[in-house]
Formats: C-alpha cells, sequence, structure tokens
C-alpha cells in the first residue's frame, strides 16, 4: 500500500487485486498504484481507507467462480460509497500475476482501459444466473438487484441504472422504478402492499382524501409529489387522475375535473 499510495493520489484511481502475487505482479509492469486485500474480502475498513485518496476503484479479481463471487460481493459493498467501479474482464482461466507477465505495460493498460461498468457487470451476471425470459425469472433478478441498487445516493446514477436494468429485463422503467422506491422503504420486490384498511387511515388516504374534498391544494401537492411517491396502487392511481389536469384551465379539463371529484367523494 506503500508503495501505491503515490501513485493513487496522482491519478485518483486504484486497483484492487485478491492475492500477494497479483500485486507484486502488477507493481513489476509498472502498473503502480494496485494494492491487494491479500486473501480476505474487501472490508469497510479498506473502502473508508481508500475513499480519502481515490475516487475510481477498478475490480480484477481472478476470472473463475469465486472471483466473480467476489468481485458482486464487492460491488454491493460500495454501491452507497462514492467510487466509480470499473470490473476488469480477464480472460478465462487466468489471474492477474499471469496476465502481467504475458501482456506487460502496455497490455494490461489496454485491459484497464476498456474495464466493464461494475453496475453493467453486476446487471449482467446476475441476469445470466437467473435467466431474464419468465415473469419468475425476472422477479428472481429484481430480488437481487434492487437492495444493492437501493443503498446509492446519486440519483442520475440510480436513474440511469433503472433505465438500463428494465431496458434488460424488457420491463417498463416506471415499473422498476415504483419497484426500487418501494424498496428503499423497506418492502421487497414484487411485494403486494396490503390496502385492506379503511380509508383515511394512513397518511397517504388521508392526503388524497384532503386533494379530493379540497382541489385547490393539488397543485401546490403536485409541485412536491408525483404519483409513484405513493405505495398503495390505489392512492397511486388516484393520484394519477387528480393531478393529471394540473395547470389546465380549458372547459374540457374542468369538466373532466367535476367528473372525476364526483366519482371520487364517494370512495374517500
Amino acid at each position: 500500500l506503500t508503495q501505491a499510495m503515490p501513485k493513487i493520489r496522482e491519478t485518483k484511481q486504484v486497483i484492487i487485486v485478491e492475492g500477494y502475487m497479483d500485486v507484486i505482479g502488477l507493481h513489476q509492469a509498472g502498473i503502480n498504484n494496485a494494492v491487494a486485500t491479500l486473501g480476505t474480502a474487501l472490508t469497510e475498513e479498506h473502502i473508508n481507507f481508500l475513499s480519502r485518496c481515490a475516487e475510481e476503484l477498478y475490480l480484477m479479481f481472478d476470472s473463475d467462480e469465486g472471483g466473480t463471487k467476489a468481485t458482486l460481493r464487492s460491488i454491493d459493498l460500495l454501491a452507497e460509497k462514492p467510487f466509480r467501479v470499473k470490473v476488469i474482464l480477464l480472460p478465462p482461466g487466468k489471474d492477474p500475476d499471469e496476465l502481467a507477465l504475458e501482456l506487460g505495460r502496455e497490455g494490461l493498460q489496454n485491459l484497464i482501459a476498456n474495464a466493464a461498468d461494475g453496475w453493467d457487470f453486476l446487471i449482467a451476471n446476475i441476469s445470466h444466473k437467473y435467466g431474464t425470459k419468465s415473469r419468475d425469472q425476472k422477479l428472481l433478478v429484481l430480488n437481487e438487484i434492487l437492495p444493492i441498487a437501493g443503498k446509492i445516493h446519486n440519483h442520475v446514477l440510480l436513474k440511469e441504472i433503472t433505465r438500463d436494468l428494465a431496458h434488460k429485463l424488457k420491463l417498463d422503467e416506471y415499473a422498476v422504478l415504483t419497484e426500487l422506491r418501494r424498496v428503499r422503504k423497506g418492502h421487497k420486490p414484487g411485494e403486494i402492499i396490503k390496502d385492506n384498511t379503511e380509508p383515511g387511515a394512513n397518511p397517504e388516504e388521508e392526503l388524497i382524501c384532503l386533494m379530493i374534498h379540497r382541489p385547490e391544494i393539488i397543485t401546490t401537492v403536485s409541485a412536491k409529489l408525483v404519483p409513484e411517491d405513493f405505495d398503495l396502487p390505489r392512492c397511486v392511481c388516484v393520484a394519477q387522475s387528480l393531478m393529471k389536469n394540473v395547470g389546465l384551465d380549458t372547459p374540457e379539463s374542468s369538466a373532466d375535473k367535476t367528473t372525476l371529484m364526483n366519482s371520487l367523494v364517494s370512495q374517500f
């Protein structure tokens, strides 16, 4: 670590390998920002220390099943941290110290330059693990990925991951985002949220009730919330209907609002 720190501070990048021979091989090949976990899994202590000097973190573990599992565990652990995470993809059956001997500095630099995005690696591996054809397979993928993605604090990154995951599973992006929001509130992906309480028995229904009986507050509520912020399915549907024509004052929209309010008053 002492030998690697100057290069890590200079480049703001760190390459993490597993073994002693791996890190020696990389340094001998001229890759001087490599460090090793020395047989242990990546830990919070490792991550907190590296976060003081690096912004981009490369995982370079063996290409076997054990290395893949270690990579996925590390991405999970790093999800709530500020690093940009990359995965250096090794040829099958190769480990870093072998490649250092075979490729040399220039070959290793090309390998590093073509590293995969950590989240792309995670989505691809978990999708391959369960398959993505059936509804049950897609739910298994969501069950494993969404709790990890839910740890992310960067909203732009979270939006991109939601889009990529929806594309991979051939699901509606809005549906995946809704599931992610539920997971962040403590629900399991795909869990049916019970809606068997009496109207007005919880804050969501109380707010919906208030919006129905006092339509003048809908604009204010719409400025702070979107329908997907609600958990109860019927509250989401009603909020969508209530907020749909916000800002429209045409005769047609006024008639629609009146009809809608009349139909909802009896329900809340």
